[in-house]
């Protein structure tokens, strides 16, 4: 009797097995994490392919256009320009063409518009230095993004310097443009 108990108990063990798993499981369980990362501030200024465009205007000054790529993960941002003159041969120590400060510089970052007001131009207020040359600094203007939440606009700089003189050797003649800028709050 007893090989005839212990098949039965075999039987039935294997039964409760099927009807187990047909039936779905018995108990269920789980558990949540929360993940938490911070996301800094992020802005990036860059030259774009092609960033400078110069002329020589009517009156005989020159002009540039540069441009440049400014992406930041906040709306608003500060930006400054600084600029040199032009030295022949890119070297500070030779005969230069002079900046037109008193035209100070236009700036483009549309659709983004400068807090406070439609203005393009700003102006030089101080020196400073880009590298090894000699530089005049712009005042900081705010400009504001329409999108939510992101700055991320290409920015045009335009500059002009005077009218080469006489007393400017042939050549050519360079100089460095540098734009900063500053998330804001």
């Amino acid at each position: 009797m007893r090989g005839f108990r212990v098949t039965a108990a075999v039987a039935v063990g294997a039964a409760l097995a099927v009807a187990t798993a047909a039936a779905g499981p018995q108990a269920k369980d789980s558990a949540v994490v929360t993940v938490i990362v911070h996301v800094g501030p992020r802005l990036s200024v860059e030259t774009t392919p092609g960033a400078v465009d110069t002329e020589t205007e009517a009156d005989g000054r020159f002009a540039a256009t540069v441009g440049f790529h400014v992406g930041a993960n906040r709306p608003r941002v500060a930006m400054s320009a600084a600029a040199t003159h032009l030295y022949k041969g890119s070297d500070p120590a030779s005969p230069a063409v002079p900046l037109a400060t008193e035209e100070g510089v236009e700036i483009a970052a549309g659709p983004a518009v400068p807090s406070g007001g439609e203005w393009r131009v700003i102006r030089f207020v101080g020196t400073g230095a880009i590298g090894e040359f000699p530089a005049v600094e712009t005042e900081r203007v705010t400009f504001e993004s329409p999108d939510a939440g992101r700055f991320d606009r290409h920015v045009r700089l335009r500059l002009r310097w005077e009218r080469a003189g006489a007393r400017n050797p042939p050549g050519d003649y360079g100089g460095r443009i540098n734009l900063t800028a500053m998330l804001l709050p």
